[in-house]
């Protein structure tokens, strides 16, 4: 797989469609995939097993990577975690990352919500990869220390995620 098709999945699976202000929780916005209380609060890692391509957060706002500090140590993190699954792949291992604090702002027990839509996301991917002729194998792990190399703040959490 090349860049040009993971940026397809990932435009596709997380492409905005309407966003608008809601009195109860501020920002709403419809996606391809569904999100509790239209928050869309989920972001892909995304980890190249190709050492010389970029790895970073998917910003669908922008439709491209913002690259993280700690690059090695995230990808060192990630290739631990496909090794302790024994998954292998010369594709993309992409770690699903919650903002918690985003959550737990507008709904008490909000860690079912945040599983919830990963698995929301994680079929639309599915979907989406399937529709362009690629595999897309969803991993069941969360991810905590793969979130923890990222550098990203402690309210960023894993939360699932797939290889493509």
């Amino acid at each position: 797989m090349d860049e040009d098709a993971l940026s397809a999945i990932l435009y596709h699976s997380m492409r905005l469609r309407e966003r608008r202000h809601d009195g109860r929780f501020g920002v709403w916005e419809s996606r391809s995939a569904p999100s509790a209380g239209g928050i869309h609060g989920l972001r892909p890692l995304v980890v190249p097993s190709d050492e010389h391509s970029p790895a970073g957060l998917y910003d669908p706002d922008i439709h491209g990577l913002i690259e993280l500090g700690g690059d090695a140590a995230l990808r060192g993190s990630a290739r631990s975690r496909r090794q302790a699954m024994g998954v292998s792949s010369q594709n993309y291992f992409i770690q699903f990352v919650a903002d918690s604090d985003l959550y737990s702002s507008r709904y008490e027990n909000s860690r079912s919500l945040i599983l919830r839509d990963v698995g929301a996301l994680i079929g639309i991917m599915g979907l989406v990869a399937a529709a362009f002729d690629l595999s897309c194998c969803p991993l069941g792990h969360l991810g905590k220390d793969v979130v923890a190399a990222s550098g990203l703040p402690a309210r960023y959490e894993g939360a699932g995620g797939i290889m493509i």
